[in-house]
């Protein structure tokens, strides 16, 4: 199989490459399943009336490796959409953009291999500053790094839902996930996971937005964005396009002021990068076909 070809193929460039996680002499050892290495990846997507893609551009395509970049074209062109409505209710064609979220996972074995796969992709457009269809930034202060984990050299990721309302002040805001770049007891990684996320609700409670004032969303009562908080001791690291980063996941938690059947239950928090604001589209493509096996 081509999968199997290919994860053979990057097993040892994987193994050299991944960094690691910093394990702790308290460290759970039921906690390895899920220490998992992502990439995350951005490009656009074009549509068909149909639901099928003719075409995907892939960012930066010149900081990936040639066959990393051939594996997701090919997944890629394989997906079938919902068709897209316009105003006048026909399917019509449309661009996207897409982030994508690559994941490697070591797989029991002799060969000691690398799994690889697409594990999570988002269609959320990032709000350009000044763009008056869009949500934007107002003022915000970005989260202060907990000094307790600071001295305890832990780091990692939190995804934060967020509701805007018409006044542009945060309504209602609540950690989907968080994950760490260390390894330990269960207990603790809990009490990690809760302070890193405290942090960020802390900061973002107090932000404002200026608020769509033209096109299809001024007229919303309210709006849902994804905020990606990273507390990173190398900013720089954490953000070069196209490599590797080594984490230990943490739960999707649901958001209770949302419907259990709300689609925004189901959004691909983890493929977002740290540092913009991503508002999500109620209109935006639906994904009909498998992530990694097309339709």
């Amino acid at each position: 199989m081509q999968r199997d070809l290919f994860t053979r193929a990057f097993a040892l460039l994987m193994a050299l490459s991944l960094p690691m996680v910093a394990v702790g002499a308290d460290s759970d050892e039921s906690l390895r399943d899920q220490i998992e290495s992502s990439m995350r990846l951005t490009g656009s997507i074009d549509i068909e009336a149909d639901g099928s893609v003719s075409a995907f551009t892939l960012d930066q395509e010149d900081k990936v490796s040639a066959a990393l970049a051939d594996y997701v074209h090919q997944k890629v062109a394989s997906w079938h959409f919902e068709p897209v409505l316009g105003d006048g209710g026909e399917a019509v064609q449309i661009r996207t953009p897409v982030h994508l979220r690559l994941l490697a996972k070591s797989v029991a074995g002799e060969d000691d291999s690398v799994e690889l796969s697409i594990a999570s992709a988002d269609f959320s457009k990032e709000s350009a500053p000044k763009d008056p269809t869009t949500l934007h930034f107002d003022r915000m202060q970005p989260p202060q790094y907990p000094l307790d984990a600071v001295r305890a050299r832990v780091s990692g990721d939190v995804a934060m839902l967020v509701e805007v309302g018409r006044d542009g002040r945060v309504k209602n805001l609540h950690a989907r996930q968080v994950n760490l770049r260390v390894q330990k007891g269960a207990r603790i990684m809990k009490k990690w996971r809760a302070r890193l996320a405290a942090a960020s609700e802390h900061a973002i409670r107090d932000w404002t937005f200026k608020v769509p004032t033209e096109g299809p969303q001024a007229d919303c009562e309210s709006w849902h964005i994804v905020v990606p908080i990273s507390f990173s001791f190398d900013r720089s690291a954490a953000k070069r396009y196209g490599q590797w980063d080594t984490y230990v996941a943490g739960p999707v938690q649901s958001t209770p002021w949302l419907d259990k059947d709300d689609a925004k239950q189901n959004v691909s928090a983890d493929a977002l990068a740290d540092g913009g604001l991503y508002l999500l589209r109620e209109d935006g493509p639906r994904l009909l076909s498998s992530l990694d096996k097309g339709p």
